[in-house]
Protein backbone atom coordinates (compact mmCIF):
# COMPACT_ATOMS: atom_id res chain seq x y z
CA UNK A 1 0.00 0.00 0.00
CA UNK A 2 1.75 3.46 -1.14
CA UNK A 3 1.61 6.32 1.50
CA UNK A 4 -1.19 8.12 -0.49
CA UNK A 5 -3.40 5.31 -0.01
CA UNK A 6 -2.67 4.72 3.70
CA UNK A 7 -2.83 8.52 4.47
CA UNK A 8 -6.41 9.12 2.38
CA UNK A 9 -9.28 9.50 4.86
CA UNK A 10 -12.08 6.96 5.18
CA UNK A 11 -15.61 8.50 4.24
CA UNK A 12 -18.27 7.56 7.59
CA UNK A 13 -20.89 5.89 6.04
CA UNK A 14 -24.17 6.44 7.81
CA UNK A 15 -25.06 3.76 10.37
CA UNK A 16 -28.20 3.65 12.16
CA UNK A 17 -27.39 1.08 15.34
CA UNK A 18 -27.20 4.21 17.76
CA UNK A 19 -29.85 6.91 17.52
CA UNK A 20 -29.26 9.89 15.68
CA UNK A 21 -30.11 13.40 15.78
CA UNK A 22 -33.13 14.10 12.98
CA UNK A 23 -33.29 17.18 10.96
CA UNK A 24 -36.87 18.67 9.74
CA UNK A 25 -37.16 19.61 5.95
CA UNK A 26 -40.20 21.42 5.07
CA UNK A 27 -41.83 21.98 1.36
CA UNK A 28 -43.32 24.63 0.09
CA UNK A 29 -44.93 23.52 -3.66
CA UNK A 30 -43.03 24.92 -6.78
CA UNK A 31 -44.02 23.98 -10.09
CA UNK A 32 -40.38 24.90 -11.29
CA UNK A 33 -38.28 24.91 -8.32
CA UNK A 34 -35.18 27.91 -8.84
CA UNK A 35 -32.30 29.11 -6.44
CA UNK A 36 -30.07 31.57 -6.64
CA UNK A 37 -26.88 30.53 -7.55
CA UNK A 38 -25.18 31.91 -3.62
CA UNK A 39 -28.08 30.02 -2.02
CA UNK A 40 -26.39 26.97 -3.08
CA UNK A 41 -23.18 27.44 -0.84
CA UNK A 42 -25.04 29.56 1.29
CA UNK A 43 -28.36 28.63 1.89
CA UNK A 44 -30.69 31.41 3.44
CA UNK A 45 -32.31 31.49 6.99
CA UNK A 46 -35.75 31.26 7.13
CA UNK A 47 -38.15 33.97 5.91
CA UNK A 48 -41.14 35.26 8.01
CA UNK A 49 -43.70 33.39 5.94
CA UNK A 50 -42.22 30.62 6.65
CA UNK A 51 -41.33 30.79 9.74
CA UNK A 52 -44.87 31.43 10.56
CA UNK A 53 -45.64 28.36 8.88
CA UNK A 54 -43.44 26.14 10.89
CA UNK A 55 -44.70 27.61 13.90
CA UNK A 56 -48.08 26.41 13.07
CA UNK A 57 -46.65 23.01 12.71
CA UNK A 58 -45.49 22.83 16.12
CA UNK A 59 -48.19 23.91 17.73
CA UNK A 60 -50.60 21.12 16.06
CA UNK A 61 -52.04 23.56 13.75
CA UNK A 62 -52.10 21.97 9.84
CA UNK A 63 -50.72 23.76 7.17
CA UNK A 64 -51.83 22.64 3.42
CA UNK A 65 -49.08 24.35 1.55
CA UNK A 66 -46.24 22.57 3.68
CA UNK A 67 -44.86 19.00 3.67
CA UNK A 68 -43.06 17.65 6.34
CA UNK A 69 -39.71 15.68 5.81
CA UNK A 70 -37.95 14.34 8.66
CA UNK A 71 -34.33 12.70 8.00
CA UNK A 72 -31.52 11.25 9.68
CA UNK A 73 -29.18 13.84 9.55
CA UNK A 74 -26.24 11.88 9.66
CA UNK A 75 -27.88 10.55 6.23
CA UNK A 76 -28.84 13.80 4.25
CA UNK A 77 -25.33 15.31 5.06
CA UNK A 78 -23.67 11.80 4.00
CA UNK A 79 -25.10 12.91 0.34
CA UNK A 80 -26.07 16.40 0.40
CA UNK A 81 -23.15 19.28 0.79
CA UNK A 82 -25.82 21.72 0.62
CA UNK A 83 -27.38 20.12 3.48
CA UNK A 84 -24.54 19.34 5.04
CA UNK A 85 -23.67 23.01 5.24
CA UNK A 86 -27.09 24.48 6.66
CA UNK A 87 -27.68 21.72 9.41
CA UNK A 88 -23.80 21.68 10.80
CA UNK A 89 -23.17 25.13 10.16
CA UNK A 90 -23.51 28.22 12.32
CA UNK A 91 -27.01 28.95 10.07
CA UNK A 92 -30.31 29.61 11.36
CA UNK A 93 -31.12 26.13 10.10
CA UNK A 94 -28.14 24.85 12.28
CA UNK A 95 -29.40 26.15 14.80
CA UNK A 96 -33.07 25.03 14.83
CA UNK A 97 -32.39 21.62 12.97
CA UNK A 98 -35.22 22.78 10.62
CA UNK A 99 -35.33 24.10 7.01
CA UNK A 100 -37.83 25.37 4.85
CA UNK A 101 -37.25 25.13 0.97
CA UNK A 102 -39.71 25.82 -2.13
CA UNK A 103 -39.48 22.47 -4.42
CA UNK A 104 -41.94 20.43 -6.31
CA UNK A 105 -43.24 17.85 -3.81
CA UNK A 106 -43.35 14.97 -6.18
CA UNK A 107 -39.56 15.27 -7.02
CA UNK A 108 -38.15 15.95 -3.37
CA UNK A 109 -40.52 12.93 -2.51
CA UNK A 110 -38.40 10.64 -5.00
CA UNK A 111 -35.56 12.57 -3.44
CA UNK A 112 -36.54 11.68 -0.06
CA UNK A 113 -37.35 7.87 -0.94
CA UNK A 114 -33.66 7.46 -2.45
CA UNK A 115 -31.68 8.63 0.38
CA UNK A 116 -33.01 5.87 2.07
CA UNK A 117 -33.35 2.92 -0.36
CA UNK A 118 -30.75 4.19 -3.18
CA UNK A 119 -34.15 3.59 -5.60
CA UNK A 120 -35.11 5.95 -7.89
CA UNK A 121 -38.31 5.33 -7.71
CA UNK A 122 -41.87 7.42 -7.71
CA UNK A 123 -44.62 6.30 -5.02
CA UNK A 124 -46.51 3.51 -7.23
CA UNK A 125 -43.22 2.29 -7.09
CA UNK A 126 -42.54 2.91 -10.56
CA UNK A 127 -39.69 4.06 -12.30
CA UNK A 128 -40.40 8.23 -12.81
CA UNK A 129 -40.39 9.54 -16.80
CA UNK A 130 -38.04 11.47 -18.28
CA UNK A 131 -39.50 14.94 -17.56
CA UNK A 132 -39.42 14.13 -14.01
CA UNK A 133 -36.15 12.58 -14.10
CA UNK A 134 -34.75 15.53 -15.39
CA UNK A 135 -36.28 17.55 -12.64
CA UNK A 136 -34.95 15.11 -10.40
CA UNK A 137 -31.18 15.62 -11.74
CA UNK A 138 -31.93 19.51 -11.54
CA UNK A 139 -32.60 19.03 -7.58
CA UNK A 140 -29.33 16.62 -6.92
CA UNK A 141 -27.72 19.74 -8.62
CA UNK A 142 -29.41 22.02 -6.24
CA UNK A 143 -28.49 19.65 -3.29
CA UNK A 144 -24.88 19.22 -4.43
CA UNK A 145 -25.57 15.43 -4.52
CA UNK A 146 -23.48 14.41 -7.33
CA UNK A 147 -24.40 10.36 -6.60
CA UNK A 148 -27.75 10.65 -7.21
CA UNK A 149 -27.05 13.00 -10.23
CA UNK A 150 -24.79 9.72 -11.67
CA UNK A 151 -27.30 7.46 -10.85
CA UNK A 152 -30.83 9.64 -12.69
CA UNK A 153 -27.98 10.15 -15.77
CA UNK A 154 -27.68 6.41 -15.55
CA UNK A 155 -32.09 6.02 -15.67
CA UNK A 156 -32.37 8.35 -18.45
CA UNK A 157 -29.56 6.84 -21.10
CA UNK A 158 -31.14 3.57 -20.10
CA UNK A 159 -34.24 5.03 -21.07
CA UNK A 160 -33.70 6.82 -23.86
CA UNK A 161 -31.40 4.63 -25.73
CA UNK A 162 -33.42 1.52 -25.47
CA UNK A 163 -36.66 3.53 -26.48
CA UNK A 164 -35.99 6.39 -27.98
CA UNK A 165 -37.99 6.01 -31.16
CA UNK A 166 -41.05 5.78 -29.14
CA UNK A 167 -40.46 7.82 -25.97
CA UNK A 168 -43.49 10.52 -26.04
CA UNK A 169 -41.83 13.05 -23.77
CA UNK A 170 -38.03 13.40 -24.96
CA UNK A 171 -39.19 17.38 -25.98
CA UNK A 172 -39.99 17.87 -23.17
CA UNK A 173 -36.70 16.47 -21.52
CA UNK A 174 -35.00 18.59 -24.28
CA UNK A 175 -36.49 21.30 -22.98
CA UNK A 176 -35.93 20.82 -18.90
CA UNK A 177 -32.52 20.45 -20.13
CA UNK A 178 -31.73 23.39 -22.34
CA UNK A 179 -33.20 25.65 -19.73
CA UNK A 180 -31.23 24.74 -16.50
CA UNK A 181 -28.06 26.75 -16.10
CA UNK A 182 -28.85 28.22 -19.91
CA UNK A 183 -28.46 24.80 -21.04
CA UNK A 184 -24.95 24.56 -20.24
CA UNK A 185 -25.26 21.06 -17.90
CA UNK A 186 -24.31 17.32 -18.74
CA UNK A 187 -28.15 16.59 -19.52
CA UNK A 188 -28.08 18.70 -22.85
CA UNK A 189 -25.52 17.13 -23.92
CA UNK A 190 -26.78 13.70 -23.22
CA UNK A 191 -29.66 14.67 -25.34
CA UNK A 192 -27.64 15.60 -28.01
CA UNK A 193 -25.57 12.44 -28.27
CA UNK A 194 -28.68 10.22 -28.07
CA UNK A 195 -30.61 12.51 -31.09
CA UNK A 196 -26.80 12.36 -32.98
CA UNK A 197 -27.49 8.49 -33.00
CA UNK A 198 -31.56 8.61 -33.46
CA UNK A 199 -33.17 6.84 -36.33
CA UNK A 200 -33.62 9.35 -39.36
CA UNK A 201 -37.33 8.80 -38.97
CA UNK A 202 -36.49 10.73 -35.00
CA UNK A 203 -34.81 12.80 -36.52
CA UNK A 204 -37.63 13.86 -38.76
CA UNK A 205 -40.19 14.21 -36.34
CA UNK A 206 -38.31 16.32 -33.70
CA UNK A 207 -35.80 18.39 -35.68
CA UNK A 208 -37.81 21.36 -35.97
CA UNK A 209 -38.89 21.08 -32.50
CA UNK A 210 -35.89 20.24 -30.25
CA UNK A 211 -34.10 23.75 -28.54
CA UNK A 212 -31.08 24.75 -31.02
CA UNK A 213 -28.86 24.88 -28.61
CA UNK A 214 -28.81 20.91 -28.25
CA UNK A 215 -29.13 20.24 -32.20
CA UNK A 216 -25.48 22.53 -32.23
CA UNK A 217 -24.21 20.14 -29.49
CA UNK A 218 -25.49 16.88 -31.42
CA UNK A 219 -23.17 18.36 -34.57
CA UNK A 220 -20.35 18.79 -32.17
CA UNK A 221 -20.97 15.20 -30.69
CA UNK A 222 -21.00 14.23 -34.28
CA UNK A 223 -17.64 15.76 -34.47
CA UNK A 224 -16.48 14.23 -31.16
CA UNK A 225 -17.05 10.39 -31.92
CA UNK A 226 -15.73 10.75 -35.70
CA UNK A 227 -12.41 9.58 -35.38
CA UNK A 228 -8.93 10.72 -37.03
CA UNK A 229 -7.79 8.87 -40.35
CA UNK A 230 -6.59 5.19 -39.24
CA UNK A 231 -8.01 5.43 -35.57
CA UNK A 232 -10.44 3.87 -33.84
CA UNK A 233 -13.88 5.85 -33.14
CA UNK A 234 -15.02 6.32 -28.92
CA UNK A 235 -17.37 4.13 -28.41
CA UNK A 236 -20.57 5.89 -26.98
CA UNK A 237 -20.81 4.18 -24.12
CA UNK A 238 -17.56 5.35 -22.93
CA UNK A 239 -18.45 8.76 -24.26
CA UNK A 240 -21.68 8.67 -22.02
CA UNK A 241 -19.65 8.07 -18.73
CA UNK A 242 -16.89 10.23 -19.65
CA UNK A 243 -18.93 12.97 -20.49
CA UNK A 244 -22.37 13.30 -18.56
CA UNK A 245 -21.11 11.52 -14.82
CA UNK A 246 -20.16 14.08 -12.45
Amino acid sequence: MTTAQASKPKVRIPNFCEPEPTVTVFITASQEPQMPEDEVMHPKPLRSKASTSVNMEKHGIPNPELRKYIFHRNLISHYSLFFAAAFKGNFKEGLSQEMTLEADVKVFGIFSNWLYTQKILDSKGDQPDLGILAHLWILADRFLVPVLQNRVVDSLYGKLNSSREKVLDFLDFCKIADEHAEGDNPLTLLAASLLTWSPPRSLDRWLDQVPRSILIKSWQTLKTVQPPEGQKGIDVHDLYVREYHI
